[in-house]
């Protein structure tokens, strides 16, 4: 039989379940592993005399005197850090800092920050200092034509004008001396001198982009791709200096050394000249993170910001590298997953790989894939699928699979054989064995599918990928079939049978999703953001169930903005939102009570996940994995559940009774029993109101139970093995 989608229009022909949130609200217990427990969004931004590093991390000013082995909070004189940060040193040692409107000289001999005089009332302002240990200021945004510069360490300030102009947002602040400085704002750059006088240059593209200057030469450089533009001082014209066959793009730090040898750090790569920009190579000590760097002299350097997020030091010039690993850096938790064995492994931004533990939450360690006994790779993206199946790729772009729980892996698939140009990846799973990979470079996309738990692996889909923008919101129903989304705003749904794509949902071209989950009974939600938004609509949840082959859709609202969706293997979804976490049941009817999260704004949970056992696990920015206390699982019946079930004795042995009452009783019913880790130890049908379950044997310990009929869920709860 052949099945045909049908598409249904965003307003007309949804059904509408209110998700009640009035009634019962309760505070989720939760508790606080010790892990993960590296992270790595600290910014360097100074050093002494004596080589003490000064960094920005998590809104406080730290120090350390041991090349990062161990930090000491520098915060005297300074009420809070705010985004607006920014800093200069200048070459005499001084080092200064703007921050929430105030300007502030470190005092060295008392480890204090002193308050200076600024002559902007604005909350951000660019700060930097020139060859004559002059500080300069000028607004960062709504330039107005007007610098400042300090010559007595910010006590008093003189305004220059280099003239009016369209206002615009200030990008790039040089100065060198008297004669010689550089402003780059949106609207244009102009060389001005001291005296105010200034001239206009025009860039080598066209477009305003990426300078760097090396202050030991006064020259100037300009970064556009793979070509650097150096700027003649005879005619203010730009001559190209360097032409790479692969590019640079944004220009993140630069290092100068002395007058001739300078590195510019690239979100890409990093290159080097040893002339003033007459010839560049790629920097070989550097090639192997695109990112920050801090020179803290010749040998010692600090390197963060990267592209893998490591924030790791040199004591050689770059020949080796140390992760700087510190109680102060706090993780943020991208991904959560649990496997069978009930291990918790975690994506942190910490070079965007994973770290797992094996006794619950206890102790944590970097998580690696070991092809050979004397080799390891870390990995990017894991997944499991319905059979405890792991799948993950490695740094290297190889594709592994374990069937114990991560003990061991073998290679199954290689992305630098099958699409050598990806540079984006991912996996896709859910309530099914089958399982997606997707990999992508610029705007092509392709699609891998496995039916035989990540055995083999054969591509699906490569028509319907014109970009891949929304490409990560996809999910496996429990037929194996894949939900995903597209950049013309519109659901669709590969069918693996019938190796068809078909249009699910359209929106409009403004309204953008945010995640797409699916159950073991066949539903998909997602979260939909609607643009632009109405009074009282703005995120909501559509449902969309299998209907005679094909889908038919509702709608179902948070008591605040949903955020996150993730599904238990009961067909329950949790929901996460910005008023706290609502639990929605197989069939779309939300349960009570609403849970309210403690420890600050839902909005800062990145990673969401709900273990087999119905514990769930949160990834705050910065901050260590919380877990709930206890399993969701609730003893007593729910608005939404007109029945009551008592089960006795309990705690029991090996004999348990199980009765249910309410009124228009079903007459045939399923029971299951679950363990901690989800795994199904009991089922039994039977007829009636009340059925006993006979020498069960089983652990002692915690189990679950769920009682359905018709479809519909009688209701569950928690019951003890003796």
């Amino acid at each position: 039989m052949t099945k045909h989608f049908i598409f249904l229009p965003l307003i007309s022909f949804f059904c509408w379940i209110t998700l009640n949130v009035q009634g019962q609200t309760t505070v989720l217990a939760l508790e606080t592993l010790n892990g993960p427990t590296r992270s790595a969004n600290a910014a360097v931004f100074a050093h002494d005399a004596n080589g003490k590093v000064f960094i920005n991390y998590n809104y406080k000013i730290y120090t350390s005197s041991n090349n990062g082995v161990t930090w000491q909070t520098c915060m005297d004189g300074i009420d809070s850090l705010r985004s607006s940060f920014t800093a200069a040193t200048s070459p005499d040692g001084t080092i200064y800092t703007f921050n929430n409107y105030k300007l502030y000289l470190y005092d060295a001999v008392n480890n204090i920050w002193i308050n200076k005089s600024l002559p902007i009332n604005v909350d951000k302002v660019a700060i930097t200092t020139d060859t004559m240990n002059r500080l300069w200021a000028v607004r960062n945004y709504s330039f107005d034509g007007l610098l400042y510069y300090s010559e007595d360490q910010g006590d008093t300030w003189t305004t220059i004008d280099i003239g009016s102009q369209p206002s615009g947002y200030f990008t790039f602040l040089g100065t060198l001396n008297d004669e010689s400085n550089y402003l780059l704002t949106t609207t244009g750059l102009k060389k001005f001198k001291i005296t105010g006088e200034s001239t206009q240059i025009l860039m080598s593209t066209g477009s305003y982009s990426n300078l760097a200057l090396n202050k030991f030469t006064g020259s100037l450089f300009h970064v556009n791709s793979s070509s650097i533009y150096r700027l003649r001082e005879s005619d203010n014209t730009w001559e190209t200096v360097y032409t790479g066959s692969t590019p640079i793009n944004n220009i993140l730090s630069v290092s100068v050394l002395d007058s001739n040898k300078m590195w510019i750090h690239g979100d890409k790569r990093t290159v080097f000249t040893q002339n003033n920009g007459e010839t560049w190579t790629d920097a070989p000590v550097f090639s192997q993170y695109a990112g920050r760097y801090h020179r803290v002299n010749d040998s010692i350097w600090f390197q963060y910001g990267a592209s893998n997020a490591a924030f790791n030091y040199t004591t050689n010039s770059g020949q080796t590298w140390t992760d700087v690993i510190a109680d102060i850096f706090l993780p943020t938790a991208t991904d959560i997953l649990t496997d069978q064995a009930g291990n918790i492994y975690a994506k942190t931004l910490w070079k965007n790989s994973y770290e797992r533990s094996t006794d619950g939450g206890q102790n944590w360690e970097l998580f690696y894939i070991h092809p050979t006994s004397n080799s390891q790779l870390s990995i990017k993206a894991l997944k499991m699928n319905n059979n405890g199946v792991l799948v993950a790729i490695a740094e290297n772009n190889v594709v592994f699979r374990s069937i114990d729980n991560g003990a061991t892996w073998t290679q199954v698939f290689n992305f630098e054989q099958a699409f050598p140009t990806a540079t984006n990846f991912e996996i896709f799973s859910g309530p099914s064995h089958v399982l997606y990979l997707y990999a992508s470079v610029g705007s092509t996309g392709k699609f891998y599918r496995s039916n035989d738990n990540g055995k083999t692996w054969t591509i699906v889909i490569t028509q319907f990928l014109s970009n891949s923008t929304l490409m990560f919101l996809s999910s496996v129903n429990s037929e194996g079939n894949l939900f995903f989304a597209q950049t013309d705003h519109s659901i669709y749904l590969y069918n693996k049978n019938q190796n068809t794509v078909n249009l699910i949902f359209s929106g409009t071209s403004f309204d953008t999703y945010d995640y797409i989950t699916c159950t073991n009974n066949g539903n998909m939600y997602m979260i939909f953001q609607h643009f632009p938004p109405s009074p009282g609509l703005y995120r909501t949840i559509y449902k969309f169930s299998p209907d005679n082959g094909g889908y038919t859709s509702s709608t179902i609202y948070t008591a605040g903005w949903p955020i996150q969706l993730k599904p238990d293997e009961e067909s329950n979804v949790y929901v996460l939102h910005s008023a706290g976490l609502s639990k929605i049941d197989s069939n779309g009817v939300v349960q009570t009570p609403m849970y309210t999260i403690p420890g600050g704004s839902i909005e800062s949970i990145k990673g969401f996940h709900v273990s087999k056992d119905k514990h769930l696990f949160f990834g705050r920015i910065r901050h260590l994995i919380e877990r709930s206390t206890s399993a969701l699982v609730s003893t007593h019946p729910t608005p939404s559940t007109p029945y009551q079930i008592n089960a006795y004795p309990n705690p029991f042995d090996q004999t348990i009774n199980f009765e249910v009452n309410g009124e228009n009783l079903p007459e045939h019913y399923t029971i299951r029993i679950f363990d901690m880790l989800g795994k199904c130890v009991k089922q039994q049908d039977f007829t009636g109101k009340s059925c006993t379950l006979n020498s069960l044997k089983l652990t002692p310990g915690i189990y679950f139970y769920h009682i359905s009929a018709e479809g519909k869920n009688i209701g569950a709860g928690k019951i003890q093995a003796e």
